[in-house]
């Protein structure tokens, strides 16, 4: 495609063979190329990436193992792998080793790593929605038999009326409650098993001391605490991984759950929501009980360990380690006054937060006006206002927590005090075996002690949290109307006043006890005025 020069002069050739049907790209006229201009060319390329889909999948444009094959959607490296790569999770090694070739990971990379099934946005989402639907309507039916009830005795409303309103967390439970308990069992199985360091410990000593003990009996103890300590780091890894997943459905269904209803909500139920509300229910609130639903067990297992514990000092100490069960006992009430003093300031804290983060989104929403009317002064004091006192309440809260963390770390310092003083006073003598075995327990029941009150914060705040949350899915939703076959007006409105409920007066509720001495009251005959709706087609 390009011109030929001889000695005889330049010879011009037509090429009209060649062309878009050959693949050229350009314009030719004779030899001579015509190509696009370059406006013409940015032009076309910025049509290309508007015809290009925004939410174009990572997986579409990189479909490949990380060894480069392809993979299809079913693929899933946790559901393939061995059982041996499972147990030691060597089914992530193909990802370390790329993070590790490269400066980051790229979404690519991630790509090649494709969710099981079970765990994507989808399958997550249409799982918690069919679960929310039948808690719907099991409380709805509850609530129709409450009311039965109610009128069979005489009685306008009752206990069971109010109780029958739908619960998430019921919801949440029958949605993941299957893998919740399948990492209970991976946590009770570890806790059993730490107690068998003591155990060996008390062994070993005694072991030490007798210079005829048999080899075996010192093998046998360190088979059995090696072990046990084996078993333990795989139930505990795949504890976690199993609840760190839990928490990460439970977030993701909720915080989608809230963006759906804040689409459908009614124009009368977002008079009563603000965005920064809303706001906060997505972020703060659905994290929080993403993380109490990984921690949840603790609740259970914390009170297995200091049982097992106590079991185990018993038979070292005897009775003089009720002394500690006696401070244990002192320190329950505490912890119940702490926590209900701790949700009282959580609530106070949220509600400053959600005041702030609204006067946020107004102002940024109205920035212009703002700018235009020379405001800005006025609207930062008040944000200014605003925060300060978010940040009383959150000194108040931080300094809460951390006194209920010094009171509970503490806690086991008391224990080891009493029951000792308690075990020398009676009389015996406090051996060096007996010494470190109470010790080791003393250890193991440092940590409970510290979890069950942290856990039972995080249930009061979860809580909170599960009630705003469960409040806003409950909202009023918009009614969707349908085209019908009126040609006539459809609705006649004659003096009308719209108002949201939110916003209306309160006076216009005294409308039913206007007496007759305010009855030729102008103001009165005023709020006494209703609008008619008539239904015309």
């Amino acid at each position: 495609q390009k011109s030929m020069s001889s000695s005889a002069g330049l010879k011009l050739e037509t090429i009209s063979n060649k062309g878009k049907g050959e693949g050229g790209s350009g314009n030719y006229y004779g030899s001579i190329e015509t190509s696009s201009s370059p406006s013409a060319k940015k032009k076309k390329q910025e049509k290309r990436d508007e015809e290009e889909p925004l939410l174009k999948t990572i997986a579409t444009e990189k479909n490949s193992k990380p060894n480069g094959d392809s993979i299809d959607n079913d693929w899933s490296p946790i559901e393939n792998a061995p059982w041996y790569s499972k147990l030691v999770f060597s089914w992530l090694n193909p990802l370390f080793r790329i993070g590790n070739e490269q400066d980051q990971l790229s979404p690519e990379n991630i790509a090649s790593f494709p969710l099981l099934p079970s765990d994507t946005t989808t399958s997550i989402t249409d799982l918690f929605e069919k679960q929310w639907c039948e808690e719907k309507k099991r409380a709805a039916n509850a609530k129709a038999k409450a009311l039965k009830k109610a009128e069979a005795k005489g009685m306008r409303t009752s206990m069971d009326v109010e109780k029958s309103n739908p619960s998430l967390s019921r919801c949440l439970w029958r949605s993941f409650g299957w893998d919740f308990c399948k990492a209970g069992f991976l946590k009770a199985m570890h806790d059993v098993l730490q107690f068998v360091g003591p155990q060996v410990l008390h062994g070993f000593i005694g072991y030490i001391r007798d210079a005829n003990a048999p080899l075996s009996e010192g093998l046998t103890l360190t088979a059995a605490v090696s072990l046990a300590q084996i078993l333990m780091s795989f139930a505990l890894r795949h504890y976690f991984f199993i609840c760190f997943r839990v928490g990460l459905k439970t977030r993701t269904c909720i915080v989608t759950a809230i963006y759906k209803k804040a689409l459908i909500l009614s124009s009368r139920e977002r008079g009563k929501r603000t965005v920064g509300e809303i706001t906060n229910l997505m972020s703060v609130d659905s994290q929080r009980i993403a993380d109490t639903a990984t921690y949840l067990h603790a609740i259970w297992y914390s009170v297995l360990q200091i049982g097992l514990s106590i079991f185990f000092l018993w038979q070292q100490l005897g009775v003089s380690c009720m002394s500690g069960v006696v401070v244990i006992c002192i320190m329950m009430p505490v912890t119940k006054e702490v926590a209900g003093y701790m949700g009282r300031l959580q609530k106070q804290l949220m509600k400053a937060k959600d005041k702030r983060i609204e006067a946020h989104n107004e102002v940024f929403g109205s920035m212009k006006v703002i700018k235009i009317q020379g405001w800005e002064e006025t609207f930062q004091e008040r944000i200014e206002d605003l925060r300060k006192t978010e940040l009383r309440q959150l000194f108040k809260y931080i300094m809460g927590r951390c006194l209920n963390y010094m009171l509970w770390t503490s806690v086991p310092l008391f224990i080891a005090l009493a029951t000792f003083a308690t075990y020398v006073l009676l009389g015996n003598t406090l051996d060096v075996a007996t010494a470190l075995t109470a010790l080791a327990l003393f250890e193991i029941l440092r940590f409970p002690l510290f979890m069950l009150p942290n856990i039972i914060n995080s249930i009061v705040e979860a809580s909170v949290s599960l009630s705003r949350i469960e409040s806003f899915l409950l909202g009023e939703e918009q009614t969707l109307v349908g085209r019908g076959n009126l040609k006539d007006v459809g609705i006649n409105i004659d003096s009308g006043t719209f108002v949201y409920d939110s916003k209306r007066p309160k006076m216009m509720d005294l409308n039913s006890s206007v007496t007759k001495n305010t009855k030729n009251d102008k103001k009165t005959r005023k709020l006494s005025r209703h609008w008619n709706c008539q239904r015309v087609g």
